[in-house]
């Protein structure tokens, strides 16, 4: 975030001197790092992790068997069922 905030401010001091097209300055147009990040803070987020050949572990596991049964009553009922007991909610 903040490599991106001192773009903006390069290309802004590169470009305000123009007095055909005047920019606004960044504060009117950006939000600050800190803002953008205790926004998102509320929210949960994952994390990755590097492994030790260099790559990323993901833990996570493939979905079990879920058929959709056309002619069933409830087609839909083995995704229903996971999403309903998926945990943390889907």
């Amino acid at each position: 975030m903040a490599a991106f905030q001192e773009q903006i401010m390069e290309r802004y001091e590169q470009q305000r001197y123009d007095a055909e097209r005047p920019l606004l300055p960044p504060p009117l147009l950006f939000l600050e790092a800190a803002q953008v990040e205790r926004a998102l803070s509320r929210y949960p987020r994952v994390e990755l992790c590097e492994v030790g050949d260099g790559g990323i572990n993901y833990p996570t596991q493939p979905p079990p068997s879920l058929p959709f049964q056309p002619r069933h009553e409830r087609p839909a009922e083995a995704l229903e069922q996971f999403l309903a007991d998926f945990p943390d909610g889907c």
